[in-house]
């Protein structure tokens, strides 16, 4: 038992963190490439009167699917921030 009074099998968490990371990349991803698709019907060029409707949203939604991806990566080969093991 730990010092909780809970034994080691019952303190373990149901998901990783790993896991957990790569699921919550893959739905920003998911949102990101959703704001990508229709800011592209929008259209996301510069114009000649200045940048059409979609045109920053676009490019915010370019970053959020990079950053999701690089987690969605880092999360799969196992190069998360923090070690699931447990310290002993």
């Amino acid at each position: 038992m730990d010092e909780s009074g809970r034994s080691g099998d019952e303190s373990r968490g149901v998901i990783s963190t790993r896991k957990m990371e790569a699921i919550v990349a893959a739905l920003l991803f998911l949102f990101g490439a959703t704001f990508v698709y229709q800011s592209y019907e929008l259209g996301f060029r510069w114009a000649i009167e200045g940048p059409q409707s979609g045109f920053f949203p676009f490019y915010v939604a370019l970053i959020i699917c990079g950053g999701s991806l690089v987690v969605f990566i880092n999360a799969l080969r196992g190069k998360a921030g923090r070690d699931d093991r447990q310290q002993k």
